[in-house]
């Protein structure tokens, strides 16, 4: 009992700073439009007037998503309030919060392009002006996690390989990963091959980093990987076994699901395996919050 109440405990305050980053943001969002208001004493200029109206329909979307952050903090106090009550409630409420989460953040990026559209070629370029885009972003930490996460690739796949990996962010609540067919090069001649897109809270919310291992697994696998080809092959063949044992105790249909679906399903396996060899019980706290955070 007082295990399952840490866990949701975590939840909770990972919720809480889910929101408190969303906050700030908007502040942002406040300042960069406050920054921008068009003079109000001159009347006939169509584009000021053009303007009038596009910053009034940012401004309605930032009130918008006012209101939705505080029915939000409403039903983070009320998770907190109810952390005893039975755990079916407490998780129906949680996705909930983390479907209104996905929610504001696409009218947040909806309102940044609405910005950048307005704004971007508005001002003369040597006037002084607040960035366009996110509150918060760090090339310099984008740049160590690549390193740190091309090496963890590279030392799980062939001395030869070359390929580099894409890492940013996305207005999304769960991480993407994309293999590029048609690699790349850049300015720097980096070939790249794949690209993990990160949730909107990594950069802020570091607990939850170690869980782009797995993604960085499954390019390993993807990239003929010996060690965990291996591994993987092993855990066909305990599917295999256990198919073979239990024949005819499953569905024709779900025995042919599960064989179809063996492939995704051992390299996520072994994915998370990898992963969790790495960064032990980090892992499982992040892959945990990760999974569960998206809705």
């Amino acid at each position: 009992m007082a295990q399952n109440s840490i866990i949701k405990k975590s939840m909770i305050t990972i919720k809480k700073e889910k929101l408190a980053i969303v906050l700030k943001e908007l502040l942002h969002l406040k300042y960069i439009l406050n920054y921008y208001s068009p003079p109000t004493n001159e009347e006939g200029n169509s584009q000021i007037e053009t303007r009038k109206v596009d910053m009034s329909t940012a401004n309605k979307s930032l009130k918008d998503i006012e209101k939705s952050l505080q029915k939000l903090n409403d039903h983070i106090q009320a998770l907190q309030d109810n952390i005893d009550d039975e755990n079916i409630y407490f998780l129906i409420l949680h996705s909930k919060i983390g479907r209104d989460f996905n929610n504001i953040l696409y009218i947040i990026e909806l309102v940044y392009k609405k910005v950048y559209q307005i704004f971007e070629e508005s001002y003369h370029q040597y006037i002084p002006k607040p960035t366009l885009g996110r509150r918060f972003s760090h090339n310099n930490l984008v740049g160590r996690l690549k390193e740190h996460y091309e090496t963890m690739i590279r030392k799980l796949t062939k001395e030869d390989y070359s390929d580099g990996l894409i890492l940013s962010w996305s207005y999304r609540n769960y991480i993407a990963l994309e293999e590029k067919h048609d690699r790349f090069t850049n300015n720097n001649g980096d070939t790249y091959g794949a690209y993990i897109s990160l949730p909107y809270w990594y950069y802020e919310i570091p607990t939850l980093l170690p869980s782009v291992a797995h993604e960085c697994m499954r390019i390993a696998l993807l990239k003929g990987s010996e060690v965990l080809t291996n591994v993987r092959s092993r855990f066909d063949n305990v599917v295999n076994q256990h198919l073979n044992t239990h024949r005819g105790d499953l569905s024709f249909t779900l025995e042919e699901e599960i064989l179809e679906e063996r492939y995704n399903l051992s390299s996520k396996v072994v994915a998370d395996l990898a992963a969790y060899s790495i960064y032990g019980n980090a892992y499982l706290y992040s892959i945990f919050h990760d999974t569960i955070g998206v809705e």
